[in-house]
């Protein structure tokens, strides 16, 4: 026959787990040698003495003390829970307890604990959920699928919103191209350790988001995982195109002031100096005309040199836009008799049909400019004897403009190039005056900041019209 009791206890000093047992006054009556080891308390200074007392923190022992002993007298121990418990070294562990009540004939009870120390478990589990938060903050989206592309896991940070990742196949984000994008590199990724490449997202943002996507292989417990690490540089392709367009604008600048003011400059310069030299061999009517020409290109020039200025001013935003009443008939009427002269000399016919009761709510100033330079415009591209006509009208709650003039029109190209900085349109009017679009650049800086719209239609050959939206006062 086995002797029970001794092969309890043999079972009880051999298990690999901690086996505590107390009385109802919580003295420890068992202790084992798993529960030596972990604790660091030998069986002499725990059996006998309140156990909860030795292992507890000193300021969790009153309120659980007092809980346990509740449980204790009411047969309630909970049969698993969790609780810290201070060695003798003063290091803490985590402990799992399992726990059972035990009565014997005599209605005496025992409650018997048995503990597996989870310390090392519970510190992983902090450092894989520290590693998780981690994830979290860094801006970068990071996904990690099967090799079929099925979510496994996935952050909460960079551009992708994460509910919509739960469950998910990795395409299940995208749109058509954006999946015909990722098909390619994880075709790629089959022959090579890891694919680069950008990939357009439509998620929640109004904008859609311009991503930076790297994909490796990662091979783990016998299975193959990708890895998509995206990096949203939507504000860096944004700069880029700032950068480029400050680039064209500075080369745009430097073209103007060597070839569009320094040409008729230099040429003005050494016609001065001839009739310095000359003055006195050169022909009358010779005379007249060399002055007659080189008066109307430094008249181009202050033009060009005007426009130049306030485009500077517009850019420092020095040029603050004063909203007021402007009425469309007197601002084209004054515009068109500042700019007779330039159009008698070529015969040209201005007109308008301008209902004296349209009002703009605009920048005086800047809409002076803008039709001014149109009507400039129209001069230097009719032919002699053409016509210029201005019109307007109420188009809902805006005012129309339109400019049109008969002249020698432009190609769908060149229409396309116009109000672009980057852009060079060049091209001589038809008396040879010369042109760099320029004028038109500003008119769109100002039409823009009164909150309007300007565009043109055109035909090469029959002439062009300029159309503003503005506002109705």
């Amino acid at each position: 026959m086995i002797d029970t009791t001794r092969f309890l206890s043999k079972l009880i000093e051999t298990a690999n787990m901690m086996i505590v047992g107390i009385d109802n006054a919580g003295n420890a009556i068992i202790f084992n040698a798993e529960a030596e080891k972990i604790s660091g308390y030998s069986r002499e200074e725990v059996i006998g003495k309140n156990w909860l007392e030795k292992i507890l923190p000193k300021e969790m022992f009153a309120d659980l003390w007092k809980n346990v002993n509740d449980l204790i007298i009411n047969y309630e121990i909970p049969a698993s829970y969790e609780n810290p418990l201070i060695t003798k070294s003063g290091e803490t562990k985590i402990i799992l307890w399992h726990s059972v009540t035990l009565m014997d004939d005599n209605s005496q009870t025992a409650h018997i604990s048995f503990g597996i120390d989870i310390s090392e478990k519970r510190k992983a589990e902090e450092n894989l959920k520290l590693k998780s938060t981690m994830l979290d903050t860094i801006a970068d989206s990071i996904f990690l699928t099967d090799e079929n592309g099925n979510i496994e896991y996935f952050n909460r940070g960079g551009g992708l919103a994460p509910e919509n990742a739960a469950g998910k196949n990795i395409r299940d984000l995208f749109d058509e191209p954006g999946v015909k994008i990722l098909n390619e590199n994880l075709e790629l990724l089959k022959n090579t350790a890891e694919a680069s490449f950008e990939i357009i997202y439509n998620g929640k943002s109004e904008t859609p988001l311009i991503l930076e996507m790297r994909i490796s292989k990662i091979y783990y417990g016998g299975k193959k995982y990708i890895l998509f690490i995206s990096r949203n540089i939507t504000e860096r392709k944004k700069n880029q195109i700032k950068l480029q367009d400050l680039n064209a604008t500075k080369d745009r600048l430097f073209s103007i002031i060597g070839h569009d003011l320094k040409g008729p400059v230099g040429s003005a310069s050494k016609f001065f100096d001839m009739i310095a030299d000359n003055q006195n061999d050169m022909p009358k009517d010779q005379l007249s005309e060399f002055l007659k020409y080189h008066s109307n290109s430094l008249k181009n020039i202050k033009i060009l040199l005007d426009n130049l200025l306030e485009w500077a001013r517009s850019q420092k935003n020095e040029t603050a836009v004063k909203i007021e009443r402007v009425n469309i008939k007197s601002t084209v009427s004054e515009c068109m008799e500042l700019l007779k002269g330039s159009a008698d000399s070529k015969k040209i016919e201005l007109s308008f049909d301008i209902n004296e009761n349209l009002n703009a709510r605009a920048d005086s100033v800047m809409i002076k400019t803008v039709i001014r330079n149109l009507i400039s415009n129209a001069v230097k591209y009719c032919r002699e004897k053409g016509k210029i006509k201005a019109a307007a009208k109420i188009k809902g709650e805006t005012i129309l403009i339109s400019i049109a003039d008969n002249g020698i029109g432009m190609d769908e190209e060149t229409l396309c190039k116009l109000f672009k900085i980057s852009e060079k349109v060049s091209r001589k009017g038809t008396g040879g005056e010369s042109g760099t679009g320029f004028g038109l650049i500003l008119c769109y800086e100002f039409i823009s900041k009164n909150g309007g719209k300007i565009w043109a239609e055109s035909k090469n050959g029959y002439g062009s019209t300029f159309y503003i939206e503005l506002p109705a006062y």
